[in-house]
């Protein structure tokens, strides 16, 4: 990109101008150009689409990053991806909370998390105690997870919900629900 900030410097545009648009498209390319070799692996395909979110979720938590940080690193990704498949965007806290919430935090053997490196010394146990029973325990919230998050993202698509907002009500139902009337006359 400097080769550009110096084309655009060359052709007599201000040096602030200049860096404005190197920085903009810096910006644009952190959070889209990721994304489309992913959609490239991916597909469109929805569950494959939430399984990059949950295991990109996963890597960053047992890595261990906190569960803050790893809202804002995950979820400019995933709007990304949920947006080019239309998937719902209220799905995308479900999917990121289910890589860095669930099993990376209780159940996966060996994970960082405080929870599980406080009572160690009090039982006497390593982060790896009970690998079976974490594995199976992981492999059960991933499966039920991704299971929730297919049949919601199912229910939206059928009621014609993408990524964007909720489908707009026409002015006549409007006015005719109760809540909204309550509340324009307040």
């Amino acid at each position: 990109l400097y080769s550009l900030y110096d084309a655009l410097v060359s052709i007599n545009v201000p040096n602030d101008k200049a860096r404005a648009v190197v920085d903009a498209m810096e910006r644009d390319m952190a959070t889209t150009l990721a994304t489309k070799q992913d959609l490239e692996i991916t597909g469109k395909d929805r569950m494959a689409l939430f399984l990059a979110v949950v295991l990109a979720g996963t890597l960053v938590t047992y890595g261990g990053v906190s569960l803050f940080v790893a809202m804002f690193v995950l979820a400019p990704m995933g709007q990304a991806l949920f947006k080019a498949a239309d998937i719902p965007n209220r799905l995308l806290p479900g999917a990121v909370m289910l890589g860095t919430a669930t099993f990376t935090m209780s159940a996966l053997p060996g994970t960082p998390a405080i929870q599980n490196a406080i009572p160690m010394p009090f039982f006497g146990t390593t982060p790896f105690a009970a690998p079976g029973l974490g594995i199976i325990a992981s492999a059960i919230m991933i499966a039920f997870g991704l299971w929730w998050l297919a049949y919601r993202e199912g229910a939206a698509r059928r009621a014609g919900i993408g990524y964007g907002f909720e489908p707009p009500v026409a002015p006549g139902e409007a006015a005719e629900d109760p809540m909204v009337r309550e509340r324009a006359t307040a």
